[in-house]
């Protein structure tokens, strides 16, 4: 299988409306790149990074950036905040193509302390609480659709191995990544989506911490202290389908993503992985790609 991380380019006023003097213009912004000049400053590039010209697959206008990978594993495209941030919205365009298959991850928000030895995140533990925490945002199977959902690692997630969350007689990889899918409307291949996530750091101790996306601009995942309602089931929170009980729901309690203050979040991912690599090729494309400490909306469609 022929992997692809393709990454399209807008010209013309959305974009230049977008990146252009954001410093100035967006004092809460963080970072832009429309890629107009290639892949701008990310501190990490997948390393088959090319330009095309092909205005049947761009957003807007005639570029695109394109990677490429022979066999099942996965690109990125890495950018680490330095000041640290309590509170970081990511915004971006995003399509899938018509022939791709779904991917495993799409990258996401993380926070990590700095320690001596360094902490890295390993998937099937819950990483400490004066260590980490991640979240990132994908489409993925729930409830028999394909839904965007919030896949999480924090100190006090859920198990996989009993219904009520508890790592009963489990000494392994016990810990798989919390879903929170909110209703909504399936995701769909070969259309843009803009799409914004936001991960909000607790006070260390308390259940303050949040987490919310939007889609083309609605409010879509909301998800904090007493909102929304919805009953825990092993690893996963339901407010909807089979598996939510309104007689048994309880408001959410909040997330308490941390146990020390130097738990900041400093890293932002774009992740195209497929675990398998017997399949076609699969292809995504990003665009418009903006992080800030505040709420960023959407350019014009």
């Amino acid at each position: 299988m022929v992997l692809f991380f393709l990454f399209a380019v807008l010209v013309g006023s959305v974009s230049a409306d977008e990146c252009n003097n954001w410093q100035t213009l967006h004092p809460e912004w963080l970072f832009c790149d429309d890629f107009e000049n290639g892949f701008g400053s990310w501190n990490s590039v997948d390393p088959q990074a090319t330009l095309i010209n092909d205005s049947g697959i761009v957003f807007q206008g005639t570029s695109a950036e394109v990677v490429a990978h022979m066999g099942g594993g996965d690109s990125n495209f890495e950018l680490y905040l330095n000041p640290r941030q309590e509170q970081v919205h990511v915004r971006y365009y995003v399509k899938f193509d018509p022939g791709t298959d779904w991917p495993h991850h799409m990258g996401g928000i993380t926070a990590i302390r700095p320690l001596n030895p360094p902490y890295w995140p390993n998937a099937g533990y819950a990483p400490p609480g004066d260590a980490a925490f991640w979240s990132s945002l994908e489409p993925d199977s729930y409830n028999g659709g394909r839904y965007w959902l919030f896949y999480t690692y924090w100190h006090e997630m859920h198990s996989w191995t009993s219904p009520d969350g508890s790592p009963v007689g489990c000494t392994d990889n016990c810990y798989y990544g919390n879903v929170f899918a909110p209703e909504q409307e399936q995701v769909q291949r070969d259309r843009w989506y803009c799409i914004e996530a936001m991960l909000k750091a607790n006070t260390p101790n308390q259940y303050d911490g949040e987490q919310a996306f939007w889609v083309d601009d609605q409010l879509i995942g909301d998800y904090r202290l007493g909102n929304p309602v919805g009953n825990w089931l092993t690893d996963k929170f339901h407010t909807w389908g089979p598996y939510y009980n309104p007689n048994t729901a309880l408001p959410f309690e909040g997330y308490n993503w941390r146990n020390h203050s130097d738990v900041l979040i400093n890293n932002v991912q774009l992740q195209w992985y497929h675990s398998s690599g017997n399949g076609p090729e699969d292809i995504v494309y990003y665009d418009n790609v903006v992080v800030s400490t505040n709420r960023i909306g959407c350019v014009g469609y």
